[in-house]
């Protein structure tokens, strides 16, 4: 009866050495990732870019002048300060959404724009871990622009 028991309490409860592989995959991947020659490369890149947006006194490289790894420091080093500021005010666009407008446009359009909305920000999070352009994508700009036309036909709507 001991031994059945014991044998059932294996099976229940498995060993750390059922997640050694899992654990290990982890570490090199996300927790290591600095430390790895890839992650190096792409320290160094960004050193690089961050240089060439210092190298130019703000102005920024332009489009495509610098190899980042990650879109934020892509944004500073090929558009500059500048062009950083004007991202800056696009995406708090994007961020703030229909925001009290909301009220004076149709339930199914305030739904559209949201979920336009939530596939900008999604892709704005995603360019921040792995895209090298300054360029926020067509997904962005689409919802950039549904959001705008619809806060304008909102603050219309509104006015009346």
């Amino acid at each position: 009866m001991s031994a059945l028991r014991s044998s059932h309490s294996r099976s229940l409860f498995p060993t750390k050495d059922i997640f050694a592989p899992f654990v290990h995959l982890m570490d090199s991947m996300v927790f290591n990732k600095a430390a790895s020659a890839s992650g190096q490369e792409r320290a160094y890149w960004n050193i690089k870019s961050l240089q060439a947006l210092i190298d130019t006194s703000g102005l920024g490289a332009g489009l495509g002048s610098s190899r980042a790894s990650s879109w934020p420091i892509a944004v500073a080093s090929q558009l500059g300060v500048v062009g950083g500021v004007m991202i800056a005010m696009l995406l708090l666009v994007v961020f703030k959404g229909m925001g009290h407008l909301g009220q004076y446009v149709d339930p199914e359009t305030n739904a559209v724009v949201s979920s336009a909305r939530a596939s900008a920000l999604a892709s704005v999070v995603a360019g921040s871990f792995s895209s090298g352009s300054s360029d926020a994508g067509m997904i962005f700009f689409i919802a950039f622009a549904l959001i705008s036309a619809t806060r304008a036909r909102a603050r219309t709507q509104g006015a009346i």
